[in-house]
């Protein structure tokens, strides 16, 4: 395995993106649930009150009706890019709403890590490619607030760029058949 979690036996890894999604990794193995839904992190309840939204999957509260960027344009308003723009010119609603977001965001993840105590946290997505600069360091600060002594060796680690999937894909392919001896191949 390659990559920032190279060397990780636990993790978790968190895409804000269109919707949040994720994958628990525990001993190296894929932990997939009974349905296979597991790590549908954007549908933890995260807000309450009137931040708790109605979301497609028939709840409220979820994380993903502010903090995904399909959520943000539903429910706020706005693009990511209006977002990034508004936050960055510190436009009071919008650096509230940021305020809520990275809140309920850095909770969520706290009560993953005390739950399931990975040794790495991989954050990514275009949330993350955008405005990481702004939500890791308030992520990283809050959860190590708010998670025990316990739990507090944990790697939270995040990707500024989303890889090129083509690439990866591509360069997973090259690797793998140049891992095929040369005498298996069938000419």
């Amino acid at each position: 395995m390659n990559g920032r979690l190279a060397g990780s036996q636990h993790n978790i890894t968190l895409k804000f993106d269109y919707g949040i999604g994720g994958a628990i990794v525990m001993n190296k193995q894929l932990c997939t649930g009974a349905n296979y839904v597991a790590g549908e992190f954007g549908h933890y309840k995260a807000f309450a009150g009137e931040d708790a939204r109605p979301c497609h999957c028939g709840a409220k509260g979820c994380l993903t009706t502010l903090a995904s960027v399909s959520g943000l344009k539903r429910n706020s308003g706005y693009t990511l890019d209006e977002f990034d723009e508004r936050l960055r010119g510190n436009d009071p609603q919008a650096v509230a709403l940021f305020g809520k977001i990275a809140e309920a965001a850095s909770l969520a993840i706290s009560n993953l890590i005390t739950f399931f105590n990975p040794d790495h946290v991989l954050l990514t997505g275009m949330l993350i490619e955008r405005i990481g600069d702004l939500f890791v360091p308030f992520l990283r600060k809050r959860i190590l607030e708010t998670i025990p002594e316990s739990c507090r060796g944990v790697q939270l680690v995040h990707l500024p760029e989303k890889p090129n999937d083509s690439a990866t894909a591509a360069g997973l392919v090259i690797h793998r058949f140049f891992d095929v001896p040369l005498d298996q191949l069938s000419l």
